[in-house]
């Protein structure tokens, strides 16, 4: 070691800071390569095993429901269908329907009946003039009456008709044949205003 030294200081100035520096690099090239032997050392190890899965609890499968005992027809809450006409045509099933009500259309007529806008009764009148006063005035002649006969009445009317010469639009009269109530069969004169026709059922 002292040969060592003593060749050291036999050296030119330059010359001895070159050596200084050779071994400067070289202790820092060592402790860099012994820096880095734990992380090589680290990288040799396995990563670390996956946690195990969890158990996973089963369910049971869900029953499903049992089947209604009871039919649809025999439900207390099961719609009622009602179909009331010709008209009316149900194409395909009826589901769930306890009762299908079918009501034909009626049959209607056409009919004439005696009407009056200010009473329930009409005044028909067994014979009137060849020319024909107003009905207020027969009102009071009851020699000419045949009846006062309830509005509703149907009659029959005749061909028959007479009209005043002075004021036809107004006093006007058809022959009528009465059809029911009390002078069923009876035929008289009745103001055209009080005649009127309807369609009811047959």
């Amino acid at each position: 070691m002292n040969a060592w030294f003593r060749w050291f200081r036999g050296l030119s100035g330059p010359a001895r800071w070159g050596i200084v520096g050779t071994i400067l690099s070289a202790l820092g090239l060592i402790v860099g390569i012994v820096g880095l032997i734990p992380a090589y050392s680290g990288s040799g190890q396995s990563s670390p095993a996956p946690a195990p899965p969890q158990p996973v609890a089963l369910r049971a499968p869900e029953k499903a429901a049992p089947p209604d005992p009871k039919p649809a027809a025999a439900k207390g809450d099961a719609p009622t269908q009602q179909i009331t006409g010709n008209d009316n045509i149900q194409i395909g099933s009826i589901k769930d329907v306890r009762d299908v009500t079918i009501n034909p259309k009626p049959k209607m007529r056409t009919r004439t009946v005696l009407q009056n806008a200010g009473s329930n009764v009409a005044l028909v009148l067994k014979e009137i003039d060849e020319d024909p006063k107003m009905l207020l005035e027969y009102a009071t002649d009851e020699v000419k009456h045949l009846g006062f006969v309830p509005v509703g009445t149907e009659v029959r009317v005749l061909s028959e008709k007479r009209r005043s010469s002075k004021n036809p639009a107004l006093v006007s009269y058809t022959k009528v044949e009465l059809l029911e109530g009390e002078h069923k069969g009876q035929v008289g004169w009745a103001s055209v205003s009080n005649v009127r026709s309807e369609t009811v059922p047959e």
